[in-house]
């Protein structure tokens, strides 16, 4: 169930892992988009010099992310990742590190 029809899901934002090789020290990036039905806008970039150290952010953070059904507040209290993974199947909402497979809506972008 989609909350509203601006949002693709429940979701305010939604995280990727992105490689940036623009920046050589700091290789990685986790973007955060607003989960916007019309697209992903950028809100903002996390930089790392690792790919372990981008994951071990994401799945730190990605458990916070607002909710509409919550008012537009993250969980409290927050769920564990394994509690936040459950959820996401449950409600056959995609995410590229922890539900990945086919998006249930169109892609307008791709990830790197």
């Amino acid at each position: 169930m989609r909350p509203t029809k601006l949002l693709k899901d429940d979701r305010l934002f939604r995280l990727e892992i992105r490689t940036w090789s623009e920046l050589k020290e700091r290789s990685w990036a986790v973007i955060t988009f607003h989960n916007l039905l019309f697209g992903y806008l950028p809100a903002r970039q996390d930089y790392f010099a690792s790919r372990e150290d981008a994951l071990a952010y994401y799945l730190k953070i990605v458990v916070e992310t607002p909710r509409v059904s919550l008012d537009n507040h993250p969980p409290d209290p927050l769920p564990s990742i394994e509690k936040y993974t459950i959820w996401l199947k449950a409600e056959n909402i995609y995410d590229p590190v922890l539900n990945p497979g086919d998006l249930p809506y169109p892609s307008r972008g791709q990830a790197l």
